[in-house]
């Protein structure tokens, strides 16, 4: 009789389930940051817009606050992307590193 076939797919792999996981949790963490960054710096920026209507001389200019604001917004969607880019790529990690196939 013969005896059955060794399967032939990935086998599952502690080191990888590890760093899957720890690269998960990174992006997780950097996506935190990420929305308490943008709750401080949206307070901030309404905190700035509002005055009291008199120009004052040692006061930033509109055009600045907005210009610094709009760099923060798009250096803040960097961020975002590129943490949940890495919290996807951990959870793609830790799936084949149990011998799942990915999609």
């Amino acid at each position: 009789m013969a005896e059955p076939a060794a399967p032939t797919g990935p086998r599952p792999s502690a080191a990888g389930q590890v760093v899957g996981l720890a690269l998960f949790a990174l992006g997780i963490f950097l996506l935190a940051t990420v929305f308490v960054r943008a709750y401080l710096l949206f307070g901030g920026f309404a905190q700035a817009l509002g005055g009291s209507g008199i120009a004052d001389p040692g006061q930033p200019s509109l055009s600045a606050i907005l210009a610094r604001g709009g760099l923060q917004v798009a250096l803040l969607f960097v961020m975002g992307y590129l943490s949940s880019l890495l919290a996807s790529r951990g959870l793609h990690l830790f799936a084949i590193s149990r011998g799942v196939k990915p999609d």
